[in-house]
């Protein structure tokens, strides 16, 4: 039987969109891996703990990328890293030779809680080539959406969304691998969730689900009186890569 293991999360989570010049995306994601695996050496604890590439189904030259900081203060050196680092000035070089247009950063988050099972879609890559950094080739399909609550209810929502997560290892045959629930920077009532499935067909059963059982539509009924909008999807994407390395506490 499928069963999620809940752990708490902290950090800051960024989604971004990069867009590469026409018939360049390969390039770029090749590009974008080198530079990630190499980040722990350069930087140290700035590095981030962990970094997806994604492309997207609707633009053959996007890749989203989710990476997800030990701290606020791990992101701001981070990003300041690329202008005092000359490694990453001439990484900036290359970078502008591939972007068709700067990087868009779609959303800055919080992220309190993960749910995970194990699953098919997270396939051991070759070593990264890197110490303190490992790679994973994944597969499937991440959705990306945002939550909004009614002013003061954020809170209050979330713990409705957690109380819908156990209940898809029981009633779904293949539920989703991971799930993640942050809080937007942009809105303490906005809740960002990262979920990703294993293949196209599960989230397309979850959905299902949702209006064909009892239990999901008691829910659905609970959420839908916090909110204050419709939920956004934000972007539906198909993961490619995975690197993560340790926080500075466990290496």
């Amino acid at each position: 039987m499928n069963q999620y293991k809940k752990e708490p999360l902290g950090g800051v989570m960024l989604i971004g969109r990069m867009v590469a010049r026409e018939g360049k995306r390969e390039e770029l994601l090749q590009f974008l891996e080198e530079v990630t695996a190499a980040a722990p050496e350069i930087e140290g604890p700035a590095a981030p703990l962990a970094v997806v590439f994604s492309t997207s189904p609707a633009n053959p030259d996007m890749v989203v990328l989710y990476e997800h900081y030990a701290s606020r203060a791990s992101l701001d050196e981070h990003l300041a890293n690329h202008e005092r680092i000359p490694a990453y000035r001439a990484h900036l070089a290359r970078a502008s030779e591939l972007l068709a247009q700067p990087t868009e950063i779609v959303e800055v988050a919080t992220p309190v809680v993960r749910f995970s099972r194990a699953g098919p879609a997270w396939r051991q890559g070759p070593p990264s080539g890197h110490s303190g950094c490992s790679k994973e080739e994944v597969d499937g399909i991440v959705v990306v959406a945002r939550v909004h609550a009614t002013p003061g209810q954020g809170p209050e929502l979330l713990a409705v969304l957690e109380e819908a997560v156990p209940p898809q290892a029981v009633y779904e045959a293949d539920p989703a691998l991971v799930m993640d629930f942050a809080n937007s920077a942009a809105n303490p009532d906005t809740i960002v969730f990262y979920k990703h499935y294993p293949t196209l067909a599960s989230r397309d059963e979850h959905v299902a689900r949702n209006q064909q059982l009892s239990v999901y539509r008691d829910l659905l009924l609970r959420i839908n009186a916090l909110l204050a909008a419709p939920v956004e999807i934000v972007e539906e994407m198909t993961p490619v890569v995975r690197y993560t390395r340790k926080p500075a506490a466990e290496e």
